[in-house]
């Protein structure tokens, strides 16, 4: 017997541009932002800080909850302490996330070696928190890193994982790292978004947006599904 199972869906696809944003970006003003929708390279996508370390960001419900409300796709991460528990760092990320179908996948921001344990070590660490979402989840994080940690520590262990890299030009990296990415994160430098307090705010580009979603790890899909069964 072979089961074909097919699914058909109203998704978002292709190339999109979004921002990242944590409580530093201040008290945000979301149906302002929306206005950025409707412009030449319109926010797609945001993805809010839910926690770092054992601390949940003050402003993650009211972000994730009013970007959501104001048609933005969205997406969380969680900022890793390199000199904190992994197990107790997860435990705090899973009481704290919202996740949905149609959002962005979870991801992990790993920025820092650790000032009180060999980097060895704190890749295992790091591990055993991918491990535990996968668990969790169903799904590995996306990995947020600078691409000087990706390509110096991270890169031969972390393959199996998506990569959302920072590297900052005005120009189109042609690194293979960078052009291979799901998501680079190209600037910190995009200014006076209306609504965002905070001068300047993190740039995104995501090169195919469906392919970070969270859709085919729900069990419950309420989508337009149609299945096709077929028995020999």
């Amino acid at each position: 017997m072979i089961v074909l199972v097919f699914f058909s869906c109203d998704r978002q696809e292709g190339p999109a541009f979004g921002i990242d944003v944590s409580e530093y970006n201040g008290d945000i003003d979301w149906p302002t932002v929306k206005v950025q929708t409707k412009t030449k390279d319109p926010i797609k996508f945001v993805i809010i800080r839910s926690s770092a370390g054992v601390y949940k960001d003050v402003q993650y419900d009211k972000n994730y909850k009013e970007a959501k409300e104001n048609g933005f796709i969205v997406g969380s991460y969680h900022y890793y302490r390199p000199n904190e528990n992994s197990s107790m760092q997860f435990e705090n990320f899973k009481a704290t996330l919202h996740l949905a179908k149609g959002d962005i996948l979870p991801v992990v921001d790993i920025e820092e070696a650790s000032s009180v344990q060999s980097m060895e070590a704190l890749k295992n660490g790091l591990r055993n928190f991918i491990s535990l979402c996968e668990k969790e989840y169903g799904v590995k994080p996306i990995v947020y890193t600078k691409l000087s940690m990706w390509e110096d520590f991270l890169q031969n262990d972390f393959a199996d994982c998506m990569l959302w890299v920072a590297a900052y030009s005005t120009q189109r990296r042609e690194e293979p790292t960078v052009q291979n990415a799901e998501i680079h994160q190209f600037t910190r430098e995009i200014r006076n978004i209306p609504g965002i307090p905070e001068k300047y705010v993190d740039g995104d580009d995501a090169r195919a947006i469906e392919r970070i979603l969270y859709y085919w790890a729900t069990l419950h899909i309420s989508l337009r599904i149609w299945t096709q069964i077929r028995i020999f």
